[in-house]
């Protein structure tokens, strides 16, 4: 079968790898699709921006599933909130997205490289990589990772850091839609 080479021990390399690779492929959907995904970028970005409108003490921003953070109007967020925080496994692509800041807004923001979901991400891309580097056909994978991600039989990988994410405003961008996807490129 065919498998994504980036199979490795580290589990949150894994998890990584598996990320940046689907984040080209993001890319590239938006490329494919560019008149629609403008749409769908400005209406991301308009609603975040409301919400932001309606928060009465806007002492800090936490950004949960940033990623290149493309759809995120990062540096008007840095402009009405004294903190800005960014979360994802993608360190690097969160760099990048705030290296484009002047830098009273950059000055305002933090980033974490972790994994929002405390864990299951990981978990569930161990268990799904063993089952596929196990599977004898890639409908052989396809079939048993499917009652994989009905379970709910995983270890959390630990606690999250709430009381460090706190926050006057809380963004997901994209990150219980990008757990349901690993299995499925998995495979491809």
């Amino acid at each position: 079968i065919t498998t994504l080479s980036v199979i490795t021990t580290n589990r949150m390399t894994r998890l990584f790898e598996i990320g940046a690779a689907l984040g080209a492929e993001h890319a590239q959907d938006r490329e494919r699709f560019r008149t629609h995904w403008d749409v769908h970028v400005h209406n991301s970005r308009r609603m975040i921006l409301e919400g932001a409108g309606r928060v009465a003490s806007p002492e800090s921003v936490t950004i949960l599933g940033g990623g290149s953070a493309y759809n995120i109007p990062l540096e008007e967020l840095a402009r009405q909130f004294a903190h800005v925080r960014l979360i994802d496994i993608d360190a690097d692509n969160l760099q990048k997205a705030i290296s484009g800041l002047p830098p009273e807004c950059r000055a305002k923001v933090e980033i974490h490289d972790a994994d929002v979901s405390g864990g299951l991400a990981t978990n569930l891309v161990d268990r799904a990589l063993e089952i596929i580097e196990k599977a004898d056909s890639s409908e052989q994978a396809a079939g048993d990772l499917v009652p994989l991600f009905g379970s709910r039989g995983f270890d959390d990988g630990g606690p999250i850091p709430y009381s460090e994410w706190k926050a006057s405003y809380v963004i997901s961008s994209c990150v219980s839609s990008q757990l349901t996807i690993f299995p499925e490129k998995a495979v491809m």
